[in-house]
């Protein structure tokens, strides 16, 4: 992997829940594969605090994007 970026917006928790979302970009240099593979990504989470109240997922979605200009409104 060359290059990996995942900001996150708009955390909101709900007692043992919490949300949030993030946009992915990645670059890959697989080895046989010419050109680079680049990826653009919306990606909601839901997780949830486990019995030692740690954050674990619960629920993730990946909804590809065209580009990198589509970031959240006022973000």
């Amino acid at each position: 992997m060359r290059a990996l970026e995942m900001p996150c917006f708009d955390f909101e928790v709900a007692g043992a829940w919490t949300s949030e979302w993030c946009l992915e970009h990645e670059i890959v240099d697989f080895p046989r594969r010419n050109p680079l593979f680049e990826r653009f990504v919306n990606m909601p989470l839901v997780l949830h605090r486990d019995d030692n109240g740690d954050w674990q997922p619960a629920r993730e979605m990946w909804n590809r994007r065209m580009g990198p200009n589509q970031l959240p409104p006022g973000h």
